[in-house]
C-alpha cells in the first residue's frame, strides 16, 4: 500500500509540474499551432508507431497564441491517452476551422474503445487528471469537449472552441453598452 501510495504521490507530483511548467513559456507568445502539432505529430508517431493522419480545413492563424497552446495542451493530452490506453494503430486528427463555427477538432482512433461511464467513475480517483484537465482546457476557452467510445470500437473526441475571445462587455451600435455575461 506505501509503495502504491508512493507511486500515485510521485507521478501526481510529477504532472503538477508538468502543469506549472506548461501555464507560461516566454515562447507562449509565439506559438504556432500547426507547427507546434507537426512537430509533435512527427515524434509522435516515432514514439508510438501510431500514424496520424492530419486534415485541416480552414486557417487557425486567427487563433491566438495563447488559445493555440491550449488547444495544443488538449489534443496533446487525448494523443497521449491514445497511445496509453487504445492499443490503436491509427489515428485522424481533423482541424476546421472557420469565423463563425470557431475552431472544431475531431480526433477519432481505431483502437479497443472503453466503457465511458467506468473511465469517468475512476477519473474521480487521485491522479486521474487527464480527462478533467482536458474539459476543463476547453470549457476554459468557452468551449466544449465530447468523448464518444464503445468497447471494441475506438474512441472519438470532438473539441469545439470559438476562435475569438468573448468581451465581458457588449458594445453595440447607437445602444451604448450592456454587460454581458462570459459564457462558460
Amino acid at each position: 500500500e506505501l509503495r502504491a501510495l508512493k507511486e500515485n504521490t510521485r507521478a501526481t507530483l510529477n504532472k503538477t509540474r508538468k502543469v506549472i511548467f506548461d501555464l507560461k513559456l516566454p515562447e507562449d507568445a509565439n506559438f504556432d499551432l500547426l507547427n507546434g502539432l507537426k512537430d509533435f505529430i512527427i515524434n509522435y508517431q516515432e514514439e508510438s508507431d501510431i500514424k496520424v493522419k492530419l486534415n485541416i480545413t480552414g486557417s487557425v492563424n486567427g487563433v491566438s497564441a495563447d488559445r493555440s497552446k491550449q488547444i495544443f495542451y488538449i489534443i496533446e493530452e487525448t494523443l497521449n491517452n491514445v497511445k496509453s490506453h487504445s492499443l490503436a494503430n491509427n489515428v485522424e486528427l481533423n482541424l476546421q476551422c472557420n469565423e463563425l463555427n470557431g475552431l472544431t477538432i475531431d480526433i477519432k482512433d481505431d483502437g479497443g474503445g472503453f466503457d465511458i461511464d467506468q473511465v469517468n467513475q475512476s477519473t474521480r480517483k487521485p491522479g486521474k487528471w487527464g480527462l478533467i484537465s482536458m474539459r476543463q482546457r476547453a470549457s476554459s476557452l468557452g468551449g466544449s469537449l465530447i468523448i464518444n467510445s464503445k468497447p471494441g470500437e475506438g474512441t472519438e473526441v470532438s473539441i469545439k472552441i470559438p476562435i475569438k475571445e468573448k468581451s465581458p462587455l457588449d458594445f453595440t451600435q447607437g445602444h451604448g453598452w450592456r454587460a454581458r455575461r462570459a459564457e462558460p
